[in-house]
C-alpha cells in the first residue's frame, strides 16, 4: 500500500512478482469508490498465490479484488460497509486471502451478533460469489490472529470464560477445512498437558521443588498464534511476541487433536518446546523458541532463540 503522492503513478496498491530471474513491480489502477472517486485509502491487505489475485480493504470497508495477471481490470467490490447492510470488516487482526476465499474478523450488527464474550467473529467470504459464512463457532476477539492455507483455516473463539485461558493470554483453537464450514473442530476445555522430562535443576538448598510447585498444567489446543501449512495438512498454534514459560506451547495438529513437543535438549521447564509468533511453509515450521537455565528454585533465566521443525524429521 502506497501513499498516492509519493508514487510516480499515482497508484496505491503494488505487487512484486518475484517469480522471474529480475523482480518486476506490477501497479493496479485505483478503483472507483462509492462517489465514482479514485479509492486510495486502504487499511490491508493480502495476496492470494493460488489465484493470482490481491485483496485490498479500504477504510469504508470495501474489499477490493484485483487479478494479478490482467491489473487493468476492474476489481470486484464486496461491499461490508453500512450501506450494504452487512456485518462490517474487524481490522484489528490481519485478513487471511487464499485460494479464493477470505478469512477475517466481522464486527456484528446489533441484534447480529452471536452469545459470548468475544466482540466479533470469525468468517469466509467467497470473492467469487460475494458469499459470507460466518462460523457457528463464535463470538472470538479481536487480537486473535486468523491462519487459512489451502482448504484448512485456523481461529480462536471466546464464547465463555472457559474459552479463555491464563488471563486471557491464550484462546481455544478452532479449526477446519472448507468442507467443514460453517463449523469448526474446537480443543477440549480439559485436556490438559502432563509435564515432560527436563534437564533443569529446581532444587532450591537441599529441597527439590517439584515442576508442579511451579507451573500449571496448561490446556490443550489454547494458543495466542496459528499457522497453517501451504497445503493445508497440517495446523500450528503458539504463543505471542515474548515466551512465556509456563503456558506457550507449540502444537500441531494434522486435523484432530493438538500435540506438544518434546524439546530437543530438555532445557525448559515444561520439558515441552515453547515458542510464539509461529509461521511455516510446506517444509518447515518456525518460530520465537525459548531457552532456560536454572536458577533458584522455581525462578529461571530466560532467552529467546529462533526455532525450527522440519516435517520429514517428524
Amino acid at each position: 500500500i502506497n501513499d498516492e503522492n509519493v508514487v510516480s503513478d499515482g497508484n496505491v496498491i503494488k505487487v512484486i512478482d518475484t517469480s522471474g530471474a529480475t523482480p518486476s513491480v506490477i501497479s493496479f489502477p485505483n478503483p472507483p469508490d462509492a462517489l465514482s472517486n479514485p479509492e486510495t485509502t486502504f487499511d490491508q491487505l493480502d495476496i492470494d498465490a493460488t489465484t493470482m489475485r490481491v485483496a485490498a480493504v479500504s477504510d469504508n470497508d470495501v474489499i477490493y479484488v484485483f487479478d494479478i495477471q490482467n491489473p487493468n481490470d476492474a476489481a470486484i467490490q464486496l461491499d461490508l460497509g453500512v450501506a450494504a447492510n452487512r456485518d462490517s470488516f474487524d481490522g484489528r487482526s490481519q485478513f487471511q486471502f487464499d485460494n479464493g476465499y477470505i478469512l477475517y474478523h466481522q464486527f456484528p450488527n446489533v441484534g447480529d451478533k452471536l452469545p459470548g464474550s468475544g466482540d466479533n467473529h470469525a468468517a469466509l467470504i467467497n470473492v467469487d460469489t460475494d458469499t459470507i459464512t460466518t462460523f457457528t463457532e463464535n463470538p472470538t476477539t479481536a487480537n486473535t490472529p486468523l491462519a487459512l492455507k489451502g482448504d484448512s483455516y485456523c481461529y480462536f473463539v471466546w464464547r465463555e470464560n472457559a474459552d479463555a485461558g491464563d488471563e486471557n493470554n491464550s484462546y481455544r483453537s478452532a479449526i477446519g477445512t472448507m468442507s467443514d464450514a460453517p463449523g469448526a473442530t474446537l480443543a477440549s476445555q480439559s485436556d490438559r498437558y502432563a509435564f515432560r522430562s527436563t534437564t533443569l535443576d529446581t532444587s532450591a538448598g537441599t529441597t527439590v521443588i517439584p515442576i508442579e510447585d511451579c507451573l500449571d498444567p496448561k490446556l490443550i489446543g489454547y494458543g495466542a498464534t496459528c499457522a497453517v501449512t501451504p497445503d493445508g495438512s497440517r495446523w500450528f498454534i503458539a504463543g505471542w511476541g515474548p515466551v512465556d514459560r509456563n503456558f506457550d506451547y507449540v502444537q500441531m495438529s494434522t486435523g484432530g487433536v493438538f500435540t506438544d513437543f518434546a524439546d530437543p535438549d530438555g532445557n525448559t521447564l515444561t520439558g515441552s518446546l515453547m515458542g510464539s509468533d509461529i509461521v511455516c511453509s510446506d517444509d518447515a515450521a518456525a518460530f520465537r523458541a525459548l531457552r532456560q537455565d536454572e536458577d533458584s528454585g522455581c525462578l529461571t533465566d530466560d532467552e529467546w532463540v529462533l526455532g525450527f521443525i522440519v516435517f520429514d524429521r517428524l
